[in-house]
Formats: structure tokens, C-alpha cells, sequence
């Protein structure tokens, strides 16, 4: 198995991005965006494996919005839609990632096995804690977790 990647420092700024979601048939994993500014995706990759960190590049136009939420579908069906990953996650556990367009990683989460409708949540948004978590909150805030 890879090593988790290093995430890059930026040089001047801050960002963080938050991985959470359910593992199933179809699996899903918001990403949560805290900046000032909306967030271009374009020419992001994102990846089921760290070996393979090009695995997937987000579709052109695709947007983070300032202090909101993307929900990204981890569906192996790319043809539907720049929202739509070219993978699916798998339930006994594995990684998924986020690069940057120069390749260093924005972030990166190993995971293990997941339970059905339950789902593991960074609390509070964008913390280091990971809880698990059994409501449901695709596209929106992990409040109250």
C-alpha cells in the first residue's frame, strides 16, 4: 500500500479541505471549503489510490463555493457529469485524495472498513477528529457532530 502523501504547505495562505461521507453501491465524499473565495477545480485530481494521484481530474467549471460544500459522486461514471469520479470506494476501506494542479496533495484520508449508513465526519467541519456519524448530510455542514 502507499504511503499517505505529504500534504503541501502554501506558501502564503491557508486552505483546508474536509473528506466525509458514506461508503456504499454508490459511494459519496463531500468536500468542505472554507476560504474567502469560491474555488476553482479545474485540473484538481483526485484518487482512490496514492499511487495513482492522476486517477481522476475534476471537471472544467467546477466550483467550491466560499465556506460551502461539493458534493462529489464516487460512482465510476465520469460521463455523467465533471461530478461524477472515474472510481468507487470500497467498503473494506482504502484512501482517496485530493491534489492540487501542481500535484502536491490537498488532502488525503486512509480509511477503514465502513459500516452500512454510517458514515465517518470530521467534527467540526474541517477538524482533525473523525467521528462516525449516522444521519445523513450529503452537500451540507457536519453541525452538531
Amino acid at each position: 500500500m502507499a504511503p499517505t502523501p505529504a500534504l503541501a504547505a502554501p506558501l502564503r495562505e491557508r486552505r483546508r479541505l474536509a473528506v466525509r461521507g458514506i461508503v456504499q453501491g454508490v459511494g459519496f465524499r463531500p468536500f468542505v471549503h472554507r476560504l474567502a473565495s469560491d474555488l476553482a477545480l479545474d485540473d484538481y485530481t483526485v484518487t482512490d489510490d496514492f499511487g495513482d494521484p492522476d486517477k481522476g481530474v475534476l471537471g472544467a467549471g467546477l466550483v467550491l463555493p466560499a465556506g460551502g460544500f461539493l458534493l462529489l459522486v464516487a460512482d465510476n461514471d465520469p460521463e455523467e457529469g465533471g461530478d461524477h469520479l472515474p472510481f468507487k470506494l470500497a467498503r473494506p476501506g482504502e484512501e482517496i485524495a485530493i491534489y492540487r494542479p501542481d500535484g502536491t496533495a490537498l488532502d488525503a484520508v486512509r480509511y477503514g472498513a465502513q459500516a452500512t449508513d454510517v458514515s465517518m465526519a470530521r467534527s467540526p467541519d474541517g477538524g482533525d477528529t473523525w467521528l462516525p456519524d449516522s444521519s445523513s448530510t450529503p452537500g451540507t455542514s457536519n453541525a452538531g457532530r
